[in-house]
């Protein structure tokens, strides 16, 4: 898909590239290629989150974690920009993937949205935890996308790091 564009690649594609028949790629990814993304996004999910190693999550320090996150985003995103831009493209051009992609798991969201509340400092109780995840994380992403388009913006990347740390801190109404 990264060299071919979302639109150029087939379930026949990715079957013969991963040596396995079209059923098993459908047994496990019954819609096709919206499911495999789906599955890689949350598999992305897990790394730039570290959901799986909470007990190495230090609670009393927000900042570092977000601008842990905040890192483990920007670094997925290159390591995987000609994916992030065919599902770009195709979200833009296809309007099912775009109706796949808008189909948002809520209780996941909340999921993520009560993890962060968990952190000292961070208190949105008063406030709709999905709303206030589903603002960060498009804010965040579409920064992090845009500067993965237009690379001269930011003078480096800690710099981006840095203003996106700032932004998440606000966002999360975060408090020393």
């Amino acid at each position: 898909m990264e060299n071919n564009g979302y639109n150029a690649v087939s379930i026949r594609k990715i079957a013969k590239e991963a040596s396995v028949s079209i059923g098993l790629i459908y047994k496990y990814f019954p819609n096709g290629k919206i499911d495999i993304f789906k599955h890689l996004s949350y598999q992305n999910l897990d790394e730039n989150f570290q959901f799986d190693h909470e007990d190495q999550i230090d609670f009393e320090d927000f900042p570092r974690y977000m601008r842990e996150i905040v890192i483990n985003m920007l670094e997925s995103n290159k390591r995987n920009i000609e994916l992030v831009k065919a599902f770009a493209v195709a979200a833009l051009t296809e309007d099912k993937l775009l109706e796949d992609i808008k189909i948002i798991k809520t209780e996941d969201y909340l999921v993520i949205s009560k993890f962060f509340n968990r952190f000292k400092g961070v208190d949105i109780s008063d406030k709709d935890s999905f709303k206030v995840l589903n603002e960060w994380t498009i804010t965040i992403k579409s920064i992090l996308f845009h500067s993965s388009i237009f690379p001269t913006i930011f003078e480096s990347d800690e710099s981006l790091v840095d203003m996106l740390v700032d932004i998440s801190l606000k966002i999360w109404e975060y408090t020393i």
